[in-house]
């Protein structure tokens, strides 16, 4: 398998305080927090982290219960933590485009960082996940309009690592893009940017990218080189 680096920023969001009173809570001083990676994967460790954190700084009176994978996968988040089935998500805006317009058009810039050398390039993407953050906060008022009227609070975003794409076969060459079909998460950048190679882009939930690779139902998988692991996709 051949793994082609492409920059790119995975823009997602730590969502929302949404209801205190969720089904998955145990008691009022507990919190349901549903993350789309399996137990077991780095993510899993940093949820873990967050909820130690959580614990610590409230003194115990604030408890998080971390649910890897079992309560809500990625597609599911948005509406799940809308809906109360979890307190907080950890949730991917590009895969509800509809939802997050303005958001999500913040996001789709960062692709801009490619133009950086690439010194810069390493580090540009936390400086535009900061800069993004400070303005979905207080300078977009659309974006927390978006958040809202999903019943959610908007709290952070994060940045990813440099993407690639994760072939059944050796992608080495611009020609070699001709008419695969590139498992894409949702954001708008990468349709763009696999129609001008000639290529096809597929809309998959990374909780389906290994099973869509290995069945041959895309012959790439766009995703960060973490991710490979974490949704066991290596």
């Amino acid at each position: 398998m051949a793994f082609m680096n492409k920059s790119g920023l995975a823009i997602l969001i730590l969502a929302a305080l949404a209801s205190v009173s969720s089904a998955v809570a145990a008691s009022p001083k507990e919190l349901g927090y549903a993350i789309g990676y399996p137990s077991g994967t780095d993510s899993h460790a940093a949820a873990l982290n967050f909820a130690d954190a959580v614990s610590e700084y409230s003194g115990a009176e604030l408890t998080v219960k971390v649910y890897p994978l079992s309560l809500l996968s990625f597609s599911e988040t948005s509406d799940g933590v809308r809906d109360g089935m979890a307190d907080i998500g950890y949730m991917l805006a590009p895969y509800f485009p509809a939802n997050y317009p303005h958001y999500n058009f913040l996001a789709e810039n960062s692709m801009l960082l490619t133009l950086l050398d690439t010194q810069s390039r390493a580090r540009g993407g936390l400086a535009y996940n900061g800069a993004m953050a400070e303005f979905v906060l207080f300078n977009c008022p659309e974006c927390q309009s978006e958040f809202l009227n999903q019943n959610q609070v908007y709290t952070s975003n994060a940045a990813s690592s440099t993407y690639g794409a994760h072939c059944n076969t050796p992608v080495n060459s611009i020609e070699t893009l001709e008419n695969k079909r590139l498992r894409i998460g949702g954001s708008a950048q990468w349709f763009r940017w696999a129609e001008h190679f000639s290529a096809s882009p597929v809309t998959l939930s990374g909780n389906d990218a290994y099973e869509a690779l290995s069945q041959g139902v895309v012959d790439c998988v766009v995703i960060s080189a973490p991710d490979l692991f974490n949704l066991g996709v290596h």
